[in-house]
């Protein structure tokens, strides 16, 4: 959801964002120049980079153990989940 918001906010930014930088592609940059470009509350960028190093580290550790990529049902992971949901109904994209 972090990825496919983000990339939803530049297609509807990115003709009006005055900046002479090329897009980035990694999420957590283009979650910086979405902030900077005025397309993403600063805060709001803050929330979506927390989940997504908090998803990216669960991932991870699957992988490092040799699991698939499903993490256990935990708070943190529902919490972030949960204000991802936020922050992309504030940005007019809801997900169900």
């Amino acid at each position: 959801d972090i990825e496919f918001l983000s990339q939803g906010l530049v297609l509807a930014h990115a003709a009006t964002a005055a900046t002479e930088q090329a897009i980035p592609s990694s999420t957590s940059a283009l979650l910086t120049w979405l902030s900077e470009a005025g397309a993403l509350a600063p805060t709001d960028a803050g929330v979506l980079e927390r989940a997504h190093a908090l998803f990216l580290s669960r991932a991870l550790a699957c992988t490092l153990d040799g699991r698939p990529r499903l993490a256990p049902r935990e708070v943190a992971l529902d919490e972030a989940a949960a204000q991802v949901l936020a922050v992309a109904a504030s940005a007019g994209f809801v997900f169900s």
